[in-house]
């Protein structure tokens, strides 16, 4: 017996195939960000903070300010997170 795939309802019916692009833009879009994800622990003035940075402080330092990972600081500064937050 073979193993069924599971249905996520987000199949593209047969001939209908998208681009990348076309199906990034579509995930953005439906898929939500910033603070309206509930375990988030930004806001966007926090990420505008971090990205101005005026004190001049290290992933690290501004990371224990704001009670979040210095990862998480290090990927708003380029921005691989937050990228709708200008």
């Amino acid at each position: 017996m073979g193993r069924e795939p599971l249905d996520v309802g987000h199949r593209v019916p047969a001939g209908d195939a998208v681009t990348r692009d076309e199906y990034l833009a579509q995930a953005i879009a439906i898929n939500p960000r910033g603070t309206d994800l509930p375990h988030a622990r930004l806001c966007p003035d926090r990420v505008r903070y971090i990205r101005r940075n005026p004190r001049g402080m290290t992933a690290k330092q501004l990371a224990a300010e704001l009670g979040v990972h210095h990862r998480t600081v290090e990927k708003v500064r380029h921005y691989e997170t937050w990228r709708h937050v200008l």
